[in-house]
């Protein structure tokens, strides 16, 4: 297997919901992930404080700070719901409980809000939360 394949392999493994994990697998997509909805809240913060129409430079920061909350909440909840449908969490009263987990996490942002995500990739489909 050469290097690409290597990087294909990992890349395929942490945008792959269905397949449970070992704990340093799911630590990998939390921290992946944690990546991606960080840039993603910057680059919305970004674009939305330049283009809020605020006078000032303190003033534009405050409303992409607040853009970049918003971002990473969405984020946050989307990650889930996609584990969610593919790991038909309406089977299992866990993923509700964890899917509201994450609505609540989210309000702290992507660095919290993302570790109930990482904790349901992690988790078997026929497996019960007791064993975790």
């Amino acid at each position: 297997m050469n290097v690409h394949d290597h990087y294909k392999k990992g890349f395929k493994s942490v945008v792959d919901f269905r397949s449970p994990r070992t704990w340093k697998a799911a630590v990998g997509f939390y921290l992946f992930h944690l990546l991606v909805g960080t840039l993603l809240s910057i680059v919305g913060g970004l674009v939305y404080g330049q283009v809020s129409g605020v006078q000032s430079q303190a003033e534009a920061f405050e409303a992409g700070r607040h853009a970049g909350a918003v971002v990473a909440y969405i984020y946050c909840v989307a990650i889930y719901g996609i584990i969610f449908y593919s790991k038909q969490g309406w089977k299992n009263p866990w993923y509700f409980a964890g899917f509201a987990l994450t609505r609540i996490f989210s309000f702290f942002g992507g660095l919290v809000g993302l570790i109930s995500s990482a904790v349901a990739v992690g988790h078997k489909r026929e497996q019960s939360m007791r064993s975790l």
